[in-house]
């Protein structure tokens, strides 16, 4: 079954938007900012869905009227968070993580996939969401 979550099938679609909710209402209550020292791909995406519910809720009102004309489906916290990591892994140093863009019709859906070679120290992360111009230079905290 097609759902705002994917492909989803009927056993386990009861409760998944509690499950979902939860979730975000637990990143919510978590410093925008803190992350482990060292991340792998799991934390990382867990940070990324993090910093996208916090961006989401701090965008001022022209931006969130931007979105809604050009590209609403960004303003749902999964799909913000498949557009930052994207942007976020793109200036990563290649001694951390590989990427492969999509091509073709493929491009229409997903920007591509990424996996780290090592953990990425929490600073390496920083410096790109600064390079994004996500975090602005010189500020402790993010937004």
């Amino acid at each position: 079954m097609l759902t705002e979550f994917g492909m989803t099938c009927p056993t386990c679609l009861p409760g998944l938007r509690e499950r979902e909710d939860a979730l975000y209402k637990e990143l919510m209550a978590e410093d925008v900012m803190s992350m482990p020292a060292f991340l792998d791909v799991d934390a990382f995406e867990r940070f990324i869905l993090k910093f996208s519910l916090h961006y989401l809720v701090k965008l001022g009102d022209e931006h969130i009227l931007h979105l809604r004309k050009k590209n609403p489906i960004l303003l749902r916290p999964r799909m913000m968070s498949l557009y930052l990591k994207e942007r976020v892994t793109n200036v990563m140093p290649l001694y951390y993580v590989s990427a492969m863009d999509a091509e073709g019709r493929d491009k229409m859906f997903h920007g591509g996939t990424y996996e780290f070679k090592k953990a990425v120290p929490s600073e390496i992360v920083i410096d790109a969401l600064k390079r994004t111009g996500l975090v602005k230079e010189g500020e402790g905290d993010a937004l």
